[in-house]
């Protein structure tokens, strides 16, 4: 019996596909064994199918996942944000109530950022543990915010509505905050609650608990920063006497210096004893307080008008520090003026550059083998790096002579890859020779730089103006008053406007309104534009050139009525008659009056600075015009403040 069931099994597996039944076989002993293996073929086709469906959807099972989040939080949005979901939105919103709380609104985001998640598998730069992060930072998060709501929104307990829950930390918030509020109290809690919260971002995030506090301190700066100001400013008032009246020194011009400020298509205007007068000027002056900062600060006056003064408001200033007895142009202005000077923290700041030192000693030793092969023989002192160029200094050997050295400069040129080199033979005070070759990298110098630097909070006058960093680094700030004059020029390109901006810039961060008086012409039309209605200005910017020859004319004439005040009172320039109103030495003569009809008064006289863009371009259309009064103004208006660049 053995060998025929062995016998049967065999057929059973080689049998022909036709019949399915073993030859010479009876249907009553065999029968019971066929339809065994039969069943047993039928059940290993179904789990081969099931793998296949298994193995298939194994595949595709965090899209699945990714899109059912996705759609989960879709539908809880339309159910928390909305109520539009019908009876399924009732359902999640009151699950979600008693389970969360008030992060119940959130919850729609959380979801489908996951289901995102998901669906892409890796974070920005890769990161696959993405998912993972973000479920786990979720939960801490979720933890954190629930048993905060709870702490914080009356610990409503078990017992009490599902309202009460959703009003506050749901279920979660009643198990967490709850917990640690009986073990630890509130303040326990609370902190314990936030540290979670932190560990959650810091998870949510995959950054550290110290970039985690770097950017917390960025983000608080500003608003403290703010805060302090106010406060300072608050206390600077409180403590601040009250503004000089109309009995107190008179800060304005005086009445024949007076100008009215001009729109840009109308005329400069006519002189009517000294004051410009514009054919279509406003009635008004807008005060030191306008939101636009058209304000000119002086009260326009004429034949047969009232003078009408103003309380000024008491203000912040800036103040130098000063020596005892010491009288400076900016102190008696900065007390008594209504303008606040604008912070330097306003203006951008550049970032420090590395000196890349192996570049500068191979450009170094490249000089020095490059003077060798012409028989110069010659010693390489410490470089001295600058913004712009490098110096190399350089001492000749016995008997080398200068002219040979300096004969070599397009060698030397061209040995640095430079368009040109500049040689200082010798360097004043030393016994050496510089040679000054542009840098391959130049660094970037801005106003912002020299006017937030010592040099610039230790300048006092009114006109000194940054110019930007020399060689060894040091700040250089000048006085456009101890100038002659200042002439401008170069290459297109060279530098010119930045120059001319960086000057104006420089005044209008350093002195108010009461101290320096502009006159901007601007024949290009494209320079001066920005700074039209800004209260320093006598007029608009002038951009015809032939009403820029009244401008100068005015200015001819203010410079020779100035020179007539000074020899009335006896000193020689515009800084000591300052001083002496300051000191309050200079008294009228009894019984003059000024153009007004008002007894003669004494005051300060600001300076006046003419500002030319494209000088050759005015010369060639209106010399005629204007040739006479720029002479003029060179000549001789340094001496009463009248400076022309």
């Amino acid at each position: 019996m053995a060998s025929k069931a062995d016998s049967a099994d065999s057929n059973s597996k080689s049998g022909s596909k036709s019949s399915g039944t073993p030859k010479n076989a009876s249907s009553k002993g065999r029968g019971p064994k066929h339809s065994t293996v039969s069943r047993g073929r039928g059940s290993k086709k179904s789990t081969v199918s099931r793998r296949s469906v298994g193995g298939v959807l194994s595949g595709h099972r965090s899209d699945l996942l990714g899109l059912g989040a996705i759609l989960l939080g879709l539908l809880s949005a339309v159910s928390l944000w909305f109520g539009a979901a019908g009876t399924v939105g009732v359902v999640v919103d009151n699950g979600l109530a008693a389970g969360v709380g008030l992060i119940r609104f959130v919850v729609p985001v959380g979801l489908v950022a996951l289901g995102v998640a998901l669906i892409r598998g890796t974070g920005a730069g890769g990161d696959s543990e993405w998912p993972t992060r973000l479920t786990v930072g979720g939960i801490l998060l979720l933890m954190s915010l629930s048993g905060l709501l709870h702490v914080l929104r009356g610990r409503p307990g078990i017992s009490d509505s599902v309202d009460e829950w959703g009003a506050a930390g749901g279920v979660l918030g009643i198990g967490l905050g709850g917990s640690l509020h009986a073990a630890a109290a509130f303040a326990g809690s609370v902190l314990i609650l936030g540290l979670l919260g932190v560990a959650g971002v810091i998870v949510l995030t995959g950054s550290s608990a110290g970039a985690l506090a770097r950017g917390a301190v960025v983000i608080a700066t500003p608003p403290l920063r703010w805060l302090k100001t106010q406060v300072q400013m608050l206390f600077s008032d409180l403590s601040k006497p009250a503004a000089t009246g109309p009995s107190g020194p008179s800060v304005a011009s005086a009445s024949s210096e007076t100008i009215v400020e001009v729109s840009e298509g109308s005329d400069f205007g006519a002189v009517v004893d000294g004051a410009v007068v514009a054919g279509n000027a406003r009635d008004e002056v807008p005060s030191a307080d306008t939101a636009d900062g058209a304000a000119v600060g002086e009260t326009p006056t004429g034949d047969g008008a009232d003078a009408s003064t103003a309380e000024p408001r008491p203000r912040r200033t800036r103040r130098p520090k000063l020596e005892p007895g010491v009288v400076t142009e900016q102190k008696l202005p900065l007390e008594m003026s209504p303008w606040t000077l604008p912070p330097v923290s306003l203006l951008s700041r550049s970032s420090k550059q590395e000196i890349d030192t192996i570049d500068v000693a191979e450009r170094g030793k490249r000089l020095q083998e490059t003077l060798a092969q012409f028989g110069v023989e010659t010693s390489l002192l410490e470089p001295i790096v600058g913004p712009t160029v490098t110096r190399y200094v350089l001492t000749l050997g016995e008997g080398v002579k200068v002219t040979k050295f300096e004969s070599l400069r397009k060698d030397m040129a061209y040995a640095m890859a430079s368009p040109d080199v500049r040689i200082i033979a010798p360097i004043p005070g030393r016994r050496a020779i510089g040679v000054e070759v542009p840098n391959n990298k130049r660094e970037i110098v801005t106003i912002g730089d020299i006017l937030g630097s010592e040099e610039a909070q230790q300048a006092s006058h009114p006109l000194e103006v940054a110019i930007g960093r020399d060689i060894n680094g040091n700040n250089v700030v000048v006085n456009i008053a101890e100038m002659p004059h200042v002439l401008i020029a170069g290459a297109t390109g060279s530098g010119k406007s930045s120059c001319l901006n960086s000057m104006l810039s420089s005044i209008l961060m350093r002195s108010n309104p009461d101290q320096v008086k502009m006159i901007l012409v601007d024949p290009k039309r494209v320079e001066m534009g920005q700074y039209d209605r800004i209260p320093h200005l006598l007029t608009a910017p002038v951009t015809d050139p032939r009403k820029a020859a009244n401008a100068l004319a005015w200015a001819v004439r203010e410079m020779e009525r100035r020179y007539d005040l000074l020899a009335d009172v006896g000193v020689r320039d515009i800084t000591g008659y300052n001083q002496a109103v300051d000191n309050n030495t200079l008294k009228p003569p009894l019984g003059v009056l000024d153009a007004n009809g008002e007894p003669l008064s004494y005051s300060r006289l600001p300076f006046v600075l003419v500002v030319v863009d494209e000088l050759a371009d005015l010369m060639m259309v209106a010399a005629r015009d204007v040739e006479e009064s720029i002479a003029r103004i060179a000549q001789m208006a340094r001496a009463v403040g009248i400076h022309l660049v």
